[in-house]
């Protein structure tokens, strides 16, 4: 009777969708390497702690240059990391912000859709209700017309 409910933008939408959804794992991958570099920054003070720790037996001289030079490069890969991770936070931020705008303009999208849905719906049951009526108005009239006819044949006999 009526013909099936399409929307215009449904390309678009879809478009949106793999947009959000890119966006999507573009932040799981930009946590993961925030995670990653957090996790090396807390090797890092584990082995710091480790160090001052460590017990390098009688030659104390040859040990506290080894533990000097090993803590100085525990402690250029601690900013090294401390870099790394600012960067991470960064494409982290970027990154939600993408997604957080790619699911904003889907959703829009979302919502457009499910109003013309929701006008084609209503329109749809209008129209039927107005075929209704013109069905019930015109089976009114064929019998309102036959018992005219039945009437002024009971008269004229």
């Amino acid at each position: 009777m009526f013909k099936k409910f399409t929307f215009n933008l449904e390309k678009v939408l879809n478009l949106r969708s793999w947009n959000e959804e890119t966006a999507r794992l573009e932040l799981g991958r930009a946590i993961s390497a925030l995670t990653a570099v957090e996790q090396s920054l807390a090797r890092n003070d584990t082995e710091r702690h480790a160090v001052h720790a460590a017990d390098f037996g009688g030659n104390l001289v040859n040990a506290m240059q080894a533990l000097d030079s090993y803590h100085k490069r525990l402690e250029d890969e601690k900013k090294r990391l401390l870099v790394k991770k600012a960067d991470a936070e960064k494409t982290v931020a970027e990154a939600s912000e993408k997604w957080h705008e790619a699911a904003a303009q889907k959703k829009a999208l979302e919502n457009l859709k499910d109003k013309r849905k929701a006008e084609y719906k209503k329109a749809a049951l209008a129209a039927e209700d107005m075929e209704m009526d013109e069905i019930a108005q015109a089976g009114y009239s064929v019998k309102a017309a036959s018992i005219r006819a039945n009437s002024s044949g009971d008269n004229a006999g």
